[in-house]
């Protein structure tokens, strides 16, 4: 029960701080073709689709000049 009451409390926090943080400005972060091909090539795996799309939203939040926290799944 104690998990939940602090899963509870913190929705509530982020709910309080989510308008605030949508309202500040950025900094961007755009990946280019040839940096994020640099980077993936180290890894000597192959993504899953549940990755590939994780991965794609994540590059696409860089670009944006809006602050936000991705949530974790």
């Amino acid at each position: 029960m104690r998990r939940l009451g602090v899963l509870s409390e913190r929705a509530g926090r982020d709910q309080h701080h989510c308008p605030r943080r949508a309202a500040r400005e950025s900094v961007t972060f755009p990946a280019t073709g040839q940096e994020y091909a640099a980077f993936a090539d180290v890894f000597a795996f192959e993504e899953t689709p549940d990755q590939l799309r994780a991965i794609e939203g994540v590059l696409a939040d860089m670009k944006v000049r809006v602050s936000w926290a991705r949530p974790a799944v």
